[in-house]
């Protein structure tokens, strides 16, 4: 089972934007996917999206589901989410799940990545005060601040994660930053796969079954996820 986390900042898509590039995935990795609809800011700041998300993950629980199952995957600020949720079940002694697929994360709320500059004429869907629009309408007025380990993660304490696969476009505003996160991660004693998409976009998960990189990008995610949620040695008792 994916718990799918969709991009936006906080502010805008939804589960709707998010169904066709979440079903690539869970159809790559051979399991149903949950794509969750978090509430949005600025009408609900944070921490509403967090406890959104530990509401689904607590329901797939009680619908059955393993935590060993379960990964916990999304896209830009979705990918800061399937990232976070493993921290807060960590720190509160809860069973994490099997596998976390963080997506160009937005990870930085310093926006203190060179990649944020660098980058900017190369990632045709974000820019710098696109990020700090979407920055302060989902933390003002909430007294946390940009340093905040909970939305700041690297920052985080990163220990004790499950195995943790970061995928980034090679030219959006966040490569930077998603490469950090799996150094930190990577340092902190995790099983890391980072892994950079040439002349990809931010997001770029969002043109799955029209460009063909991105289709071979999900290929491998799928592959990386059954490996890690136990898939492929179920299919390999099950001809036995």
């Amino acid at each position: 089972m994916l718990l799918h986390n969709h991009m936006g900042g906080t502010v805008v898509a939804s589960m709707h934007s998010d169904r066709k590039a979440a079903a690539h995935i869970a159809k790559a990795a051979g399991v149903p996917a949950l794509v969750l609809n978090y509430r949005r800011s600025p009408e609900h700041k944070f921490p509403a999206q967090s406890e959104d998300v530990d509401n689904a993950y607590k329901w797939l629980l009680e619908q059955g589901y393993r935590p060993q199952n379960i990964a916990s995957v999304g896209h830009s600020v979705g990918g800061n989410f399937a990232v976070s949720l493993a921290v807060r079940l960590r720190d509160s002694g809860a069973e994490l799940p099997g596998a976390i697929l963080s997506i160009s994360p937005w990870v930085d709320m310093t926006l203190s990545n060179a990649t944020i500059d660098s980058n900017a004429d190369a990632d045709k869907l974000l820019s710098r005060p696109l990020l700090e629009l979407f920055r302060s309408l989902w933390l003002d007025d909430t007294g946390v601040d940009w340093n905040d380990a909970r939305i700041n993660l690297l920052v985080a304490d990163l220990s004790g994660l499950p195995p943790t696969a970061i995928y980034f476009g090679a030219d959006e505003l966040l490569a930077g930053e998603a490469t950090e996160l799996a150094q930190r991660a990577q340092a902190a004693g995790n099983d890391v796969l980072l892994r950079s998409v040439p002349a990809g976009q931010h997001s770029f998960i969002v043109g799955a079954g029209w460009v063909p990189e991105v289709d071979q990008a999900i290929t491998e995610m799928g592959s990386w996820l059954r490996s890690k949620l136990g898939l492929g040695q179920l299919a390999a008792a099950a001809r036995i």
